[in-house]
C-alpha cells in the first residue's frame, strides 16, 4: 500500500480527473471510482474494472430481484414475513430492533429498510426469497458483467476481465492478495465501479428491469438515511440519491447527482483502508469533484 502523503490542503482548479487523481495520490488502501454523464461519457475514472468487496451495495441487486418477482406476480408488496432471531447479529440494525422479533412486516417495509436504512436484518430476510442464480441474472441483465455473488476470488473470479487502462497494476496485485486473504472467512460478493455505474445508468434511464422496478428503487433511495458520503459536501441546491456499503476496511458509496447541467453518475469504492473516517472524507470530496467544483476542502486529520 502507498504511504499517507495525500493532499491535505484545499485542492485548486483543474479537471475532475486531475483533482480526483490528486486527492487519492499516496493514500493508503485501494480506491476505485467512475464518474460519468448520463449517457456514459466518462468524466473521471480510476480502477473502474477492479473488483471491490460490495458490502451493502449488493442490496441494490437484491431489491431489483425482489421487485422483479413482485412485478411478475410471484410476490406482493403487501406479503408479510415474520422477523426472526437468526437474521440479527451482535452489531444490531439501523431499522429493526430485537423487540420486533416475532412480528410480521410487509415486503414493502423490508425493501425500504434494506435500501434507505441499509438494514442487514431486512436484507437477510429478503435473501430467503431469492437465490444466487437469480441475483446473478438480474446483475447481468443491466450490464454488471464483473459483479459476482458468493465467490472465492482465488478460484471463481474472472481476473482476465480486469483490463481497462485506468487500472493501476500495483492495485491489481494488491487486490488479488487482499481478496484471497478475505476469502478465508467465507465467500465474497464482488463488484466494480463500472458495474455500479451500469446499474445506476439503467436506474436513471428507467430501464432497470422495468420502468416500474426503476421507479420503486428510485423512490426508496430518495429516502436515504445514510448521507455521510456522496450528499455530505454537495453545494446548496444540488440533490442526489445514493446507497452506501461498509465493512471495517471497506467504505463505498454509489449514486446519482442532479445538477443544473444534467446528472452525474458516481461509483466510489475503497477497500483495505486503514482508517474508515479518512476514506469517508475521500469519498465525500470525490463526490464534490463530480459536481464540477474545483475548490475542494482539505482532508481533516482528526474527524470533522
Amino acid at each position: 500500500m502507498g504511504q499517507a502523503t495525500a493532499v491535505t490542503t484545499g485542492l485548486g482548479s483543474g479537471s475532475e480527473q486531475e483533482l480526483a487523481d490528486a486527492l487519492i495520490m499516496g493514500e493508503e488502501g485501494i480506491y476505485g471510482f467512475l464518474i460519468t454523464e448520463a449517457d456514459g461519457t466518462v468524466v473521471a475514472s480510476h480502477n473502474s474494472t477492479l473488483p471491490f468487496q460490495s458490502a451493502s451495495l449488493y442490496k441494490l441487486v437484491l431489491m431489483a430481484d425482489i421487485l422483479n418477482r413482485i412485478e411478475m406476480g410471484m410476490l406482493s408488496l403487501d406479503d408479510e414475513l415474520v422477523l426472526s432471531w437468526d437474521v440479527f447479529d451482535e452489531d444490531g440494525d439501523m431499522y429493526f430492533g430485537y423487540q420486533d422479533v416475532g412480528y410480521s412486516f410487509t415486503i414493502d417495509e423490508y425493501l425500504l429498510a434494506t435500501g434507505a436504512y441499509s438494514s442487514n436484518v431486512g436484507a437477510r430476510t429478503l435473501l430467503a426469497l431469492v437465490d444466487t442464480n437469480s441475483l446473478q441474472a438480474i446483475a447481468s441483465s443491466v450490464g454488471m458483467t464483473q459483479t459476482a455473488f458468493f465467490v472465492y476470488p482465488s478460484e471463481g473470479y474472472d481476473w482476465d476481465a480486469v483490463t481497462d487502462t485506468d487500472v493501476d497494476p500495483h492495485d491489481l496485485a494488491e487486490t488479488e492478495s487482499y481478496l484471497t486473504w478475505e476469502e478465508q472467512s467465507g465467500s465474497l460478493i464482488l463488484t466494480t465501479a463500472a458495474d455500479m455505474v451500469a446499474y445506476l445508468r439503467a436506474l436513471n434511464d428507467s430501464t432497470l428491469v422495468s420502468e416500474w422496478v426503476s421507479e420503486q428503487i428510485w423512490t426508496i433511495l430518495s429516502q436515504q438515511a445514510v448521507v455521510d458520503r456522496i450528499p455530505y459536501l454537495l453545494p446548496d441546491g444540488v440533490t442526489s440519491i445514493n446507497k452506501t456499503g461498509n465493512f471495517d476496511d471497506v467504505v463505498n458509496d454509489v449514486g446519482i447527482i442532479y445538477l443544473q447541467m444534467g446528472v452525474r453518475i458516481v461509483a466510489l469504492l475503497s477497500q483495505e483502508v486503514p482508517d474508515s473516517d479518512r476514506a469517508t472524507q475521500i469519498l465525500q470530496r470525490l463526490a464534490l469533484i463530480a459536481t464540477g467544483e474545483t475548490q475542494i476542502p482539505p482532508l481533516m486529520e482528526y474527524g470533522w
